[in-house]
């Protein structure tokens, strides 16, 4: 299960990015007397192999996807019984981390104004009754509600409140980019967003690739970020 720590939002040019941080799933750990290997747990390109427990299977260059095994827990003697252990090592490898985007040179945007629209109503329990019924003749609005809850003591309050409805218009607009400015604004909000949804840290970032084309009406474009980080997760070994 995915589980979630915040959210944040900021806006970027005529866009508004909502930004959903998840929380890192703790890894199984599995105790250090269980019998076990390491696979991978990414598609990646080997780069160093250190093996402390177990024998590798993998070798640098090697080219690994989820679920290749990378050390196994058994090794075996020349003279002597295979020996089942408890897999030990620090792999590390090149991985890559790609994200694409399309982009129209006009793109729409909401422009709030002045006017705004009040409704009020009052409200006992589950029961409200609206004081004026009649809608904001606005074609596009944004719409907030504050509620005040009536009370008879310092810390004693009655079912009873007063709802306030505030409607305030918004129109449509439109904003021409040009290929460099969209291209720029494409390739920080790409790659911004592949460091955020991978949790990749900048020490560990080796290389950013970009690709874009034109469209009809826009751009096109794609961005890899590469990295070189440790990799792999044990897995319990059943013999």
């Amino acid at each position: 299960m995915k589980t979630y720590r915040g959210f944040g939002i900021k806006i970027l040019g005529t866009n508004v990015i909502v930004s959903i941080e998840m929380a890192t799933d703790k890894p199984e750990i599995i105790d250090s007397s269980v019998v076990c290997d390491i696979v991978s747990d990414k598609e990646a390109v080997i780069t160093k192999v250190t093996t402390l427990n177990g024998t590798a299977k993998v070798q640098v260059g090697d080219t690994v996807k989820p679920g290749d095994t990378l050390v196994q827990g058994i090794v075996e003697g020349k003279y002597t019984e295979p020996r089942y252990v408890h897999a030990n090592a620090v792999i590390t490898a090149k991985v890559w981390y790609t994200k694409d985007a399309e982009r129209k040179l006009v793109q729409e945007y909401y422009e709030t104004t002045e006017n705004t629209y009040n409704n009020f109503a009052i409200k006992i329990n589950n029961f409200k009754i609206n004081f004026n019924k009649s809608l904001p003749k606005f074609k596009k609005y944004d719409t907030i509600e504050t509620n005040k809850k009536i009370k008879l003591f310092s810390n004693f309050y009655i079912p009873v409140e007063f709802v306030k409805t505030t409607y305030t218009e918004k129109n449509l607009k439109y904003k021409e980019y040009t290929i460099e400015e969209l291209s720029n604004e494409l390739q920080e909000e790409l790659k911004n967003e592949l460091l955020d949804e991978n949790n990749i840290s900048e020490e560990n970032l080796i290389d950013v690739i970009y690709d874009f084309e034109p469209t009809a009406d826009g751009i096109r474009g794609k961005v890899t970020c590469v990295t070189e980080e440790e990799i792999g997760m044990k897995k319990q070994l059943v013999y």
